[in-house]
């Protein structure tokens, strides 16, 4: 039996996040296919919280990551 790919679930790509001219998070990309599961760890201050608000819609996000203002 031969299983048919499915479409991802969650696709995130170049997420970047800024607080005026702090950037908090660069380039951030994922895919969760359905079933699959992502662990998120890191220190203090690594953007955790960042990313999940901007999921949430939280968190206002740049439409694109554009290099020549990245920090």
């Amino acid at each position: 039996m031969t299983s048919v790919p499915k479409d991802p679930l969650l696709v995130i790509d170049d997420l970047a996040v800024d607080y005026g001219r702090v950037r908090a998070l660069r380039r951030v990309s994922l895919q969760l296919e359905e079933g699959g599961m992502a662990l998120m760890l890191g220190p203090n201050g690594a953007g955790k919280t960042s990313f999940v608000g901007a999921l949430a819609g939280l968190v206002p996000a740049p439409s694109a990551y554009d290099p020549q203002n990245s920090m």
